[in-house]
């Protein structure tokens, strides 16, 4: 089960590394070096990152495949590190889970620049804590969203035009490194599927041609 275990009153010091599955007992962690891991982290402990601790977050299409769940308290500090890229399964703002315990303390010391590329059409915003959670709020855009605005029009399609030939992820759609023609079939593809947006009549257009008909005057 790769889960170390540490007894009631103890505390253990992870130096050099912390890369199992999680800690069972009920004693106290303390990370002082990297935490990484690619799969879910269970601490039935306390659990502390310290200043010196590195938490590289797994990036994953469901969300945080290493996310860390205690069963006592969790405090936060050291670094935060993104890795992965998603895709996650729908465009638009995302809340992901980064820690949850019954009692989650402090913060981050630090974390990704706000708007940070993360790598395919996933941008980081920013992190939201409460006392029992840590969630990382990222943006995931369209391949057609050419200019990342969250819309899919003709901007689009400008955009594309202006970053022809360069290396700007906003404009290459399908990722492959490069803005060319492929990038803008894969926007002209997603703007002719699109269905034609005719808004509804309002009651004052339904009442117009009864306003201006006249009966015709017998002669």
């Amino acid at each position: 089960s790769n889960l170390f275990s540490v007894s009631q009153g103890s505390t253990a010091f992870f130096l050099g590394g912390f890369s199992g599955a999680g800690v069972r007992g009920d004693g106290r962690v303390v990370i002082e070096s990297a935490l990484s891991n690619s799969n879910l982290l269970t601490f039935e402990t306390d659990l502390e990152l310290s200043a010196a601790a590195a938490f590289t977050a797994q990036l994953r299409s469901t969300g945080v495949a290493n996310r860390i769940v205690g069963e006592q308290s969790v405090s936060l500090g050291g670094e935060l590190r993104l890795a992965g890229q998603g895709p996650l399964a729908t465009p638009g703002l995302h809340e992901l889970t980064l820690v949850e315990a019954p009692q989650v303390l402090g913060a981050f010391d630090f974390t990704p620049t706000p708007d940070t590329h993360l790598g395919g059409r996933l941008v980081f915003r920013d992190i939201v804590y409460t006392s029992q959670s840590a969630k990382l709020v990222v943006e995931q855009f369209a391949a057609a969203d050419l200019n990342t605005d969250g819309l899919i029009n003709a901007a689009d399609g400008l955009a594309w035009s202006e970053a022809y030939g360069s290396t700007d992820w906003r404009a290459d759609g399908n990722g492959d490194g490069l803005v060319d023609a492929a990038d803008y079939t894969l926007w002209r593809d997603a703007i002719t599927a699109a269905p034609l947006a005719v808004p509804e009549p309002t009651a004052a257009a339904l009442l117009l041609p009864l306003a201006v008909w006249r009966r015709p005057r017998r002669r």
